[in-house]
């Protein structure tokens, strides 16, 4: 098992941070850079060489996401129609990574034909949007950052609307 920590700048017009490991030493950096429209998000490894690309689709009833890897691989991350429970499923090659898990307390399991790869949770009490994922998989590792990277977009989306309302 890995354990990698997310911890956003608090604030977000720009978003540049590492994500650390267990010993909270960088392994990957996230760059998000100010956009009027759209939501474009990158994470770099350790040398600077991309190695995902996510970006939001501009027109879709719920948030949708196009994730391309840097070896070719892509993933969509599609939010599902739920009321208490988020429901997210991540489409890959070979299948479907499902998240589960409330809107309420951000604790996520993530499954793949019915196996737990991964957990995201997000911290509370703090200035900063601050997340854990755990790994239980490494072969989905820059998948489960990928999303783990969605679902934090999805929470800041639905604490706009919730400012908005």
């Amino acid at each position: 098992m890995r354990t990698y920590y997310f911890r956003e700048k608090l604030i977000k017009i720009t978003d540049k941070y590492p994500i650390l490991d267990e010993d909270k030493d960088p392994v990957f950096y996230v760059e998000q850079n100010f956009r009027l429209v759209g939501f474009k998000e990158r994470v770099y490894d350790l040398n600077k060489t991309e190695i995902i690309t996510i970006k939001r689709k501009l027109v879709s009833i719920f948030p949708t996401y196009n994730i391309e890897f840097a070896n070719g691989e892509e993933m969509m991350v599609k939010a599902n129609l739920s009321l208490i429970k988020r429901s997210v499923d991540a489409v890959i090659k070979g299948g479907k990574l499902k998240v589960k898990g409330s809107i309420f307390d951000h604790e996520f399991k993530v499954e793949f034909d019915n196996e737990l790869v991964g957990e995201v949770s997000k911290k509370f009490f703090s200035l900063r949007d601050s997340y854990t994922l755990k790994v239980y998989d490494e072969k989905y590792t820059l998948h489960l950052i990928a999303l783990c990277l969605c679902l934090n977009n999805m929470q800041d989306i639905d604490e706009k609307k919730e400012e908005d309302d």
